[in-house]
């Protein structure tokens, strides 16, 4: 049996819904506990902000669509994009957070192992579930539309997984590009032509000094409970 390759409609579908208001303030006023105890992050330093703003501006103002590609070296990495893109972003800037953020790719199977809890923070977050390895093609419709009418981006990580290699990236998921380009096609059919950039985001975490000089300690102990005798195999 023969199957045609997907392409999105022409037509908007349903746009997902954006992260509530206050579900933004919530997550600023205990971001500082949250990513200290639970993420275990002590500070976050910000390079290149400006470069994602003027995105931000060039979107409102009509010129263009974008997508941030995000990389994912840890566990941490997507709760740490949506308060960069919802709540640091904004404060570097010195503008209003409703103008920024943005909408985020989950993988489907998270709800079923995350508990009530994370469901209930991805569904008022605005996360779009994606069920990975296979083409849902009603998610697929419903994130083009939201690239080619909002303003504000998907954000996801083209990595698909995540990875533990802070210094290397991993092979890359086509589908951040075909976004972009079947946004870019429906817009040009609708006769409202635009570019769709994808906007890159590089996530890596350090060690402190403290956690550095605990370091060797943590791989001896590890090492003898591997049963290797003084480090050596």
């Amino acid at each position: 049996m023969k199957t045609r390759p997907w392409k999105p409609g022409t037509r908007t579908e349903s746009r997902p819904e954006a992260a509530k208001p206050w579900f933004v303030a919530l997550a600023a006023l205990l971001a500082p506990a949250y990513m200290r105890l639970a993420l275990r992050i002590r500070s976050v330093r910000v390079e290149g902000a400006e470069v994602l703003g003027g995105q931000y501006d060039a979107a409102r103002g009509g010129r263009s669509r974008f997508l941030v590609a995000f990389r994912h070296p840890g566990d941490a990495d997507p709760h740490l994009v949506f308060w960069f893109l919802h709540v640091r972003l904004p404060g570097e800037l010195g503008r209003a957070r409703k103008d920024f953020g943005g909408r985020f790719v989950s993988g489907a199977e998270i709800p079923l192992w995350g508990g009530p809890l994370v469901r209930w923070a991805l569904k008022n977050a605005g996360a779009v579930p994606v069920r990975h390895g296979s083409l849902d093609r009603p998610t697929l419709d419903t994130l083009v539309t939201s690239i080619a009418e909002d303003p504000r981006p998907v954000a996801l990580a083209p990595e698909g997984q995540v990875t533990y290699h802070a210094g290397t990236v991993q092979p890359l998921d086509e589908g951040v590009a075909r976004l972009a380009l079947w946004a870019a096609e429906r817009m040009a059919a609708s006769s409202r032509p635009l570019p769709v950039r994808i906007v890159p985001l590089a996530v890596e975490y350090r060690f402190t000094p403290r956690a550095r000089a605990r370091l060797p300690a943590f791989l001896s102990r590890l090492e003898r409970r591997c049963g290797l005798a003084d480090g050596s195999a």
